[in-house]
């Protein structure tokens, strides 16, 4: 398949137009989001939604997201639509939150993986937003990426991915979020976390007055993405390590030695601010280098923001850098570490170092 590759520049309207007329026409459209970028299709086309899946490769029992571009909208794709969700979209919609509702008769079964519910979301980047209004339906769309691997949060891991096996690839610049979305369930009066997000259970709690609880462990029925199979995982090893520092890298390069370590640490020490002791543990890890044949690539991340968006670019670039392992300090379950911690554990297989 040639695909065609637009990198962004304003007004775009005439490539989001073009990537438009492919989606109604049967094709593959990658677009961003704020959390990730996604392979979209016509959701009301099984034909169109099964080029999906062969696409990445992806279990056909594995759902996908309905992206629409509007409240508006929710009635095409989902049925018997409880008060709560308007709610919930009113407070966190446009935005990364996905809610699990019954599916609209008009929605196949290969979109639900054979469930008789659907979630859905407005994304809240306008690229996004401008191809689904342009388009017209709703775009079942997972994330651009080969099954298992980690989703692209930027233009060049997009292409990188989905090169060959998609019609058109549109650049958006760098997700904001850089996790997948929050996906919920609903009660009458409550909400169950079946996918952990950049939208908390407290910030769902505080907004709604509500109960918010987390979903019991993974079935053999997936009742969201992300929940059933092995995900997010690059070329190297990823390995989990509950603190660091720089006594555990040199017994970490003893241990591997001869390969390419790739850290990912959070909160790292601050450094004097003449540099020297930037300079003096530069010049011990470069000896050490030496000593075990062990190269150390680093990126630190000073919030769990940043490190939730940047987790997956520098996945991509330790890949890139040829890393053998990489080894990224776990986060406290709070908050977004809820999210990132999934992510990590996912990416990880729950192996620590």
């Amino acid at each position: 398949m040639q695909t065609k590759k637009y990198p962004y520049h304003p007004p775009y309207n005439t490539e989001v137009g073009e990537a438009a007329g492919i989606l109604r026409n049967g094709g593959l459209a990658v677009f961003p989001t704020e959390t990730v970028y996604g392979l979209g299709a016509d959701a009301f086309s099984a034909e169109s939604v099964s080029k999906i899946f062969d696409a990445k490769g992806r279990p056909p029992d594995n759902p996908l997201i309905v992206h629409i571009d509007s409240p508006s909208m929710l009635e095409q794709a989902a049925a018997d639509i409880p008060p709560l969700a308007y709610r919930l979209m009113e407070c966190f919609s446009p935005g990364p939150l996905s809610i699990v509702l019954s599916k609209h008769p008009s929605i196949p079964e290969i979109v639900t993986g054979g469930l008789g519910t659907v979630a859905v979301r407005i994304p809240s980047h306008p690229v996004a937003r401008a191809l689904i209004s342009a388009s017209g339906v709703p775009l079942a769309a997972p994330s651009a990426n080969r099954s298992g691997r980690p989703s692209p949060t930027s233009f060049g891991m997009a292409c990188s991915e989905m090169d060959g096996r998609a019609d058109i690839i549109l650049d958006g610049g760098d997700c904001e979020v850089g996790i997948e979305s929050t996906v919920v369930s609903l009660t009458d009066s409550s909400a169950v976390i079946l996918r952990p997000g950049a939208i908390t259970a407290e910030m769902i709690r505080n907004r709604l007055h509500i109960d918010v609880t987390g979903a019991a462990e993974p079935s053999d029925i997936p009742l969201s993405p992300g929940t059933k199979y092995a995900h997010y995982r690059p070329d190297a090893q990823v390995l989990l390590s509950a603190r660091m520092n720089d006594g555990l890298l040199y017994g970490w390069m003893d241990r591997f030695a001869g390969k390419t370590i790739g850290i990912l640490r959070l909160f790292p020490e601050i450094m004097s601010e003449d540099g020297g002791e930037i300079r003096i543990r530069l010049d011990e890890i470069h000896a050490r280098e030496m000593m075990t044949g062990t190269r150390v690539i680093e990126r630190a991340f000073y919030s769990f923001e940043e490190y939730a968006r940047e987790l997956y670019r520098a996945f991509a670039e330790f890949d890139r850098m040829g890393a053998d392992v990489i080894i990224a300090e776990g986060v406290e379950e709070t908050g977004l570490g809820r999210a990132l911690a999934d992510r990590l554990r996912k990416s990880s297989g729950g192996e620590w170092v």
